[in-house]
């Protein structure tokens, strides 16, 4: 079974316009919450202390 980890960070786009990006990474489940939390912390370069800052998802597969 593979989880989905998805993380928001807020970036500005423009002098006053800000978007939110969503980073998506695909993980064994027998990953710890740590290394996911480690992973999310780095992509959004601040610290991710609890696993509510993450989206969670099932894996179906891809796509062709």
């Amino acid at each position: 079974m593979k989880i989905v980890a998805t993380v928001s960070n807020c970036v500005q786009v423009g002098m006053d316009n800000f978007r939110d990006v969503n980073t998506s990474r695909v993980f064994d489940e027998n990953r710890t919450i740590k290394d996911i939390l480690q992973w999310a912390s780095t992509e959004t370069g601040k610290p991710v202390t609890c696993i509510g800052m993450i989206q969670f998802s099932d894996y179906t597969g891809e796509s062709l």
